[in-house]
This record gives structure tokens, C-alpha cells and sequence, in this order.
């Protein structure tokens, strides 16, 4: 268990949930969900893959802030 309150190990917590992406287990209960809500989804992506998913598809800009074209360096 690799989870955003870093308690690595919880007795606790019997309830684990593993994001699509990056194979990481995190608390059901850290993420807000049940085991009741899990059954209802197709998957489960953790919040850092959806940031990093969302900027990836954002405008690649050079420094210089001009959209990047790749036809200019073929």
C-alpha cells in the first residue's frame, strides 16, 4: 500500500482500491469511496494520474509561450 496519508500499513482499513495507471493501492477511504460506490464504476484512476492525465493533454508550449509545431521540424 502506497497511499496519499502515507500509512503504509492500517489494520483498520480493510478496504483497498488500485488506480488503472499507475498499479498503486490506496485506502478506500482516503480516496472517498466504499466498496457499495466501487461496484458502480468501470475504473478507478487516483487524483495525481488525472492531473498528470489532464496536463499531458494540454498545448505543448515553447518557452517562449507559441504553440509547438511539428510540421516546422520535419
Amino acid at each position: 500500500i502506497n497511499c496519499i496519508c502515507k500509512r503504509n500499513i492500517d489494520t483498520q482499513e480493510k478496504f483497498f482500491i488500485q488506480c488503472e495507471l499507475c498499479s498503486r493501492w490506496l485506502h478506500g477511504k482516503c480516496v472517498g469511496l466504499t466498496p457499495r460506490l466501487v461496484e458502480k464504476m468501470n475504473e478507478f484512476i487516483c487524483e495525481d494520474c488525472a492531473i498528470l492525465t489532464q496536463r499531458a493533454k494540454e498545448r505543448l508550449y515553447c518557452i517562449c509561450q507559441t504553440p509547438y509545431d511539428e510540421s516546422k521540424y520535419k
